[in-house]
């Protein structure tokens, strides 16, 4: 990715609290205590100057390592000038004075301009440093994380700079301090501009002064009261739905997948039919959970997009193949118009996909007879990305002006008749629309009561340098029987090491895995997945986060610590959903991640793309 815009980590066994246990409370007292001191300098009046040194030498005890800068923007907001870098060379903060305000003019000025915070791991190879590379190998810096301080009314009033002299990614420790860090220093900031501003009235307006005076310590309490407030409610909600999120898919995990079985073994059409619906029905509940947790994550600032090279034709391709079934059961016409496009394109396959979904299944749901029509545009094509317009058309019920308008957000629908008549929990539109927010586009509807709608989203997609290679399969647009064939041909008798605590999971999962001729052996703390990693010699690795002894995060690294084990395949299998267990699991040095429950074919799809990646 070029630019990560990061929020607070949580664990994957508890949420933000347990991020608060894992920072430990020796750090938190320290930052207390700093902050204490800081605001002692504050209230007698100390320089600004004074006060940020202090809060950049802060933090530099606290993390060692790292070298601290704070850049404030100019009035205009079209600069960023020096503010405080006593251990920068002085050349370098020379060089950085007066900076453009920019995406891409390093990791200060894009989080200056995007408000997000800018973590740039490799400053050599990051195209944001461009410009800047000889002047950051004089310096002797690596690395840089950028979170933008904010003043009043959102507006970015400076920068808070981490840097490092090697290439490296930031821990929860570091993300808690620079966030702490970014927080007082827009405090000082903030107390400094609007004394300022009364020193331009006190000789002439001294009653307005002593008002505004008292107006500003005022809003500063209440604002500081609202502060602590709303961060203690985003923790408890963080908590609520990590914790939520584990307790239900770790139960359902167990019902797909003895749905699954039982469906593979039945021989009575019967049989066969109830545990489709067994299985139908738990992909429908993984559904709306995942769309709960999806607007929760977004509300709360967690949720981050993946940047990763994609496919229209095969995203289009993936969205026909699950709804193909409901179509065909309804006689109803398909028609698809996706253009040849001739480049590649990175971004977020799977969240475009369920953006994709959710409007064809909708077109599914609501026309009785007609026709579908799955069509794509480029609407923009730039030199760095282009836009894309994705449109559902069907000749179904319609719906009236009226009640466009709130159709797109949450736990809408057109009346109160609809969800008794078509069922659904009213989120997929709010859904698809944030994400096509979150994509730098847009969505709506066009519609006419009795004669069909047409629902639309835009995205900005990044043009990429990656290929995808011809002929190459992919595992995650094959239907599983193709899957389950594959893996007895080319992989029956592989040693495939399953860490999983849990009993039943590692039963229903042992069972997967035995029905298409793997070789299954079993750990069930991280301390005995590590042995066996060295014993059996294993070909791939499932592994659970939440393990005895080891967790799943820290038996990986210890197994990556191993001469020959470096490359093994580690797949993560885990009930924690959040887009934050996956940057941990990858962190740890996995290689992909299944978040439970887990689909057979989804399950066979990673298996065989890391197995056949690791024997290329």
């Amino acid at each position: 990715m070029p630019h990560s815009a990061m929020t607070r980590p949580t664990h994957p066994s508890g949420g933000e609290a347990a991020v608060d246990s894992e920072v430990g409370a020796e750090l938190r007292a320290q930052l207390e205590y700093n902050r204490s001191e800081t605001l002692k300098l504050m209230l007698h009046d100390a320089p600004i100057d004074d006060v940020l040194l202090k809060v950049v030498l802060d933090v530099e005890a606290v993390l060692p390592g790292s070298i601290c800068s704070l850049l404030l923007t100019s009035p205009d907001g079209e600069r960023l000038n020096y503010g405080v870098g006593p251990h920068l060379p002085a050349f370098y903060n020379a060089a950085v004075d007066g900076s453009a305000v920019a995406v891409g003019n390093g990791s200060c000025g894009t989080a200056a301009a995007t408000g997000k915070r800018v973590v740039v791991e490799d400053i050599d190879t990051h195209p944001y440093w461009a410009a800047y590379t000889a002047l950051t190998r004089r310096a002797g810096l690596g690395a840089c994380w950028s979170q933008p301080v904010f003043g009043p009314r959102r507006t970015v009033v400076g920068t808070f700079g981490i840097y490092h002299k090697t290439a490296c990614s930031p821990t929860v420790r570091d993300i808690v301090v620079i966030e702490h860090a970014s927080d007082l220093a827009a405090l000082a900031i903030d107390r400094h501009r609007a004394q300022e501003e009364l020193a331009r009235y006190r000789d002439h307006l001294e009653q307005l002064v002593a008002e505004r005076a008292a107006t500003i310590v005022c809003l500063n309490r209440e604002l500081q009261k609202r502060v602590e407030e709303a961060q203690a409610a985003n923790r408890a909600k963080g908590a609520f739905l990590a914790n939520m999120s584990h307790e239900l898919r770790t139960p359902l995990n167990a019902v797909v997948g003895l749905a699954a079985l039982l469906q593979e073994s039945a021989s009575d059409p019967v049989q066969r039919q109830r545990t489709e619906r067994i299985v139908t029905a738990g992909r429908h509940l993984l559904g709306t959970i995942d769309s709960i947790l999806d607007l929760s994550k977004i509300d709360t600032g967690k949720f981050t997009l993946e940047d990763s090279p994609l496919r229209i034709d095969g995203i289009v391709q993936n969205v026909v193949a699950m709804v193909r079934d409901r179509i065909e059961a309804k006689e109803l016409a398909l028609h698809v118009d996706v253009p040849q496009i001739g480049y590649t394109l990175t971004g977020d396959p799977v969240r475009l996909q369920q953006a994709l979904l959710n409007y064809v299944g909708n077109a599914v749901k609501f026309t009785a007879q007609g026709a579908i029509t799955l069509r794509v545009q480029v609407v923009e094509d730039d030199a760095d990305d282009a836009l894309l317009r994705f449109e559902v058309q069907d000749t179904g019920i319609g719906i009236k002006p009226a009640v466009l308008e709130r159709l797109f957000q949450s736990f809408e629908q057109a009346d109160s008749s609809i969800s008794r008549t078509y069922g659904g929990s009213g989120l997929g539109l709010e859904i698809t629309r944030r994400f096509a927010e979150l994509m730098g586009g847009s969505a709506g509807a066009q519609s006419r009561e009795g004669q069909g709608s047409t629902f639309w989203f835009t995205a900005r997609l990044r043009k990429g340098t990656d290929t995808v290679t011809p002929g190459t399969i992919d595992f995650a647009a094959t239907d599983p029987a193709t899957l389950r064939a594959l893996l007895r041909r080319d992989w029956a008798g592989t040693r495939i090491l399953l860490a999983e605590d849990e009993p039943i999971n590692a039963e229903i999962t042992r069972a997967l895995l035995e029905a298409v001729d793997l070789c299954v052996e079993t750990a069930v703390t991280g301390r005995e997945a590590v042995d066996k990693a060295i014993l059996t010699e294993p070909a791939l690795i499932l592994m659970d986060m939440q393990m005895p002894e080891l967790d799943g995060t820290d038996a990986t690294r210890a197994i990556r610590a191993i001469p020959g084990l470096d490359r093994l395949p580690i797949i993560a299998m885990t009930a924690n959903a959040f887009a934050e267990d996956r940057v941990l699991c990858l962190a740890a040095g996995m290689d992909g991640f299944l978040s439970k429950p887990v689909l057979p074919g989804r399950l066979y799809a990673e298996i065989l793309t890391r197995l056949t990646a690791a024997r290329g």
